[in-house]
């Protein structure tokens, strides 16, 4: 009978096995233990898709939303959503121009998390372009 102490694979996974030097984690069925799985290998990384549409938006007020998706390694139908959050949160407005759109950027407005919201998103911005 194993001990009590003996680390136990977690119940939702599936044919995983336990990781060493992290009893918490169960590796997912396929990875090894020596793998990189640490945020900064993920594909979502440090930004938020929101902050990356943000990002895109601010680089080029002109693209289109397949452009945006594109440049964000998102669905067109998620790039949509995502426009409609930010636009609904008050960080860009749209404006129709024949068949296209172009977005206006509200960067005197503050992110929403408590942490940041002293914060302009223009000062976000900033870090990652040349505005």
């Amino acid at each position: 009978m194993p001990s009590p102490h003996t680390p136990q694979p977690h119940p939702q996974s599936q044919r995983g096995e336990i990781c060493s030097g992290n009893f918490e984690r169960v590796c997912p069925p396929g990875q090894s233990e020596t793998e990189d799985t640490s945020w900064t290998s993920r594909p979502e990384g440090f930004l938020t898709n929101h902050a990356r549409v943000l990002l895109a938006i601010a680089q080029d007020p002109d693209l289109r939303l397949r452009d945006i998706a594109a440049a964000c390694h998102i669905t067109e139908r998620t790039a949509q959503s995502i426009v409609t959050d930010l636009e609904q949160a008050g960080y860009l407005s749209r404006e129709r121009d024949g068949r296209r759109t172009r977005y206006s950027l509200h960067l005197d407005g503050t992110l929403r998390h408590p942490a940041e919201a002293h914060l302009p998103v223009r000062e976000l911005l900033e870090l990652f372009t040349d505005h």
